[in-house]
């Protein structure tokens, strides 16, 4: 495998570890804008325009009383942050969350296509996410060539 196609698959499965931690995020928890910036990839400026923006799609969410808004710093639940990312545009993450949401309310779900490689490919693409210190990827990588051996 290339550098160039083993840079397009790393890529891929970092945006769909990202995506998957969206999903999963803890009910519990409040978030920054920096820390939905950096799920999502954007600067904090395009978290803080969309809140802005379309303040009454978040009316639901009781944006006034769930997100705690302090001086220079702003703290929200979890359904901004996966609405953020349904409005927002520019970013990988974002548009693969999108996707994501609709498959699985349509029931289409696709695998990314770096689970179509074979073992060696994955090994490959698992020891450059060791070499990074990307342990996710690293761990994403081992699992889809473990599922080789089922």
């Amino acid at each position: 495998m290339n550098k160039k196609q083993m840079e397009k698959y790393i890529r891929e499965a970092e945006v769909q570890i990202k995506v998957r931690q969206i999903l999963s995020i803890d009910t519990e928890k409040l978030y920054t804008t920096q820390q939905i910036a950096e799920m999502y990839e954007v600067k904090e400026e395009s978290v803080r325009n969309i809140v802005r923006s379309c303040e009454p799609e978040f009316a639901g969410d009781s944006i006034n009383n769930d997100n705690i808004i302090l001086k220079n710093c702003a703290l929200y639940t979890k359904d901004v942050v996966k609405k953020v990312g349904i409005m927002l545009e520019g970013s990988e993450v974002a548009k693969l969350l999108r996707t994501t949401i609709l498959d699985m309310y349509f029931g289409t779900i696709k695998e990314p296509k770096y689970t179509k490689l074979n073992k060696e490919q994955l090994n490959e693409l698992m020891n450059e996410a060791f070499v990074r210190k990307n342990y996710l990827l690293a761990q994403e990588f081992c699992m889809q060539a473990l599922k080789k051996n089922i």
